[in-house]
């Protein structure tokens, strides 16, 4: 019976690992939507609204199909830049990107395309910025509609040797 019972817990754990991979991609691809929504605020309000960088900010951080963490980033950069303490938008916004991405999980690519967007923010031309942010939006989306794919097999496979690591476990250790 503890045979049974210990049997069941490795098996158990192993499959959670590797059900734990599956959604930490999962979440990577949500925050990939997540960002391509922004995008798309940001392309709108400057298109439409012909809003400022710092007044774009204090939307998204107002806005309610935007995860709290990403409000609260863009609202500690509105207030970064309503500080004004002689920074570029392009230095504030890299200096907080580096603090919010320590815990969001993003394709590398992806994550250094978003640092050097504060830098391409800094034109003074609405077309030009627009024009930028439509690029990495239409990037972000190609980079996550590939993932998905690769992803699916992936997932497959993890979950599979997650299954088969806890039987080989099994078999070694009884």
């Amino acid at each position: 019976m503890l045979k049974l019972v210990g049997i069941c817990i490795i098996l158990l754990g192993c499959t959670g690992t590797g059900y734990s991979i599956v959604r930490e991609r999962k979440q990577e691809i949500a925050n990939c939507e997540q960002w391509e929504r922004i995008l798309s605020i940001m392309e709108n309000e400057i298109a439409f609204q012909k809003s400022s960088i710092h007044e774009i900010c204090y939307r998204i951080s107002r806005h309610n199909t935007v995860g709290k963490r990403d409000r609260q980033f863009f609202q500690v950069l509105a207030d970064e830049l309503e500080e004004n303490r002689g920074q570029t938008l392009g230095n504030i916004w890299k200096c907080e990107l580096m603090q919010y991405m320590k815990n969001i999980r993003l394709p590398e690519d992806i994550k250094n395309e978003l640092y050097e967007l504060g830098e391409k923010l800094c034109y003074e031309d609405e077309q030009m910025q627009r024009k930028v942010i439509h690029i990495l939006n239409d990037e972000m989306r190609k980079v996550r509609t590939n993932q998905m794919k690769e992803d699916e097999k992936r997932n497959k496979v993890t979950i599979c040797m997650g299954i088969m690591t806890g039987l080989l476990i099994t078999i070694i250790l009884f």
